[in-house]
């Protein structure tokens, strides 16, 4: 809710107030109303602190070990949207769905321990909407939010043999918010550039090793930057 708050009073205001004390604007065009289709690449960053704890069944007396992980990746996707002008002023409203494919894994070894875990993330999904205000005719700056599902695959080697022992699969969703720039070209191409963040919500991983004698568990909170390019036509 914070988040929101202060989205209103930094950004949405601004962007109403310069809508109404600005006439210089063509009528509807470019930016005009209707359904848009576009691909999406950009490099991403994901940040997490993480505890994990590996416990026999027999001796169930172990130390969680706490360490923090990051990785960067590059992703492609796609988006369709639907973009709104609110009655030919520069007031835009633009919902809009996505898929990114977005391979990457991360690598954890335990100090003292016989074992390994990698956290692995293929793809992502989910909804936002774009909410600004063209600074001239074709160019239209914007805040978003929205939600994120992402995969989330947890496995578990055993190291001195190298040996997959444990695995775990969940889909996690984010608050994602940011903002972004988007410019048209002759009304038929659009090229926008944003960044933003994704918030995971705590994933627990928790799993018998195939043996059954261990348990491994793990806790993490991803939070994830991205940078997107983006390219999109109207429908």
């Amino acid at each position: 809710m914070k988040y929101l708050s202060l989205l209103s009073l930094f950004f949405i205001y601004p962007i109403v107030s310069f809508a109404q004390n600005n006439d210089s604007f063509s009528p509807c065009e470019p930016f005009q109303s209707g359904f848009y289709a576009g691909v999406r690449v950009g490099p991403s960053h994901l940040h997490s602190k993480s505890r994990l704890l590996s416990e026999s069944l027999s001796d169930p007396e172990t130390t969680p070990f706490h360490q923090n992980i990051s990785s960067s990746f590059g992703s492609i996707g796609l988006q369709f949207g639907y973009l709104y002008r609110f009655n030919c002023s520069p007031l835009i409203l633009a919902p809009e769905a996505f898929f990114s494919y977005n391979p990457t894994s991360i690598n954890q070894q335990v100090e003292g321990e016989p074992y390994s875990n990698k956290l692995k993330t293929n793809f992502s999904f989910g909804a936002n909407v774009r909410f600004g205000t063209l600074l001239t005719d074709n160019l239209f700056l914007y805040g978003f939010i929205g939600v994120t599902s992402s995969h989330f695959k947890f496995d578990v080697n055993d190291t001195p043999v190298n040996e997959h022992v444990a695995n775990q699969t969940k889909y996690t969703p984010a608050l994602t918010y940011g903002v972004g720039l988007e410019h048209e070209l002759k009304n038929t191409h659009r090229i926008r550039i944003d960044a933003g963040c994704s918030n995971y919500k705590t994933i627990n991983f928790s799993t018998l090793a195939y043996d059954r004698l261990n348990v491994y568990t793990a806790t993490i909170k991803p939070k994830v930057y991205s940078l997107n390019f983006m390219y999109s036509i109207p429908l």
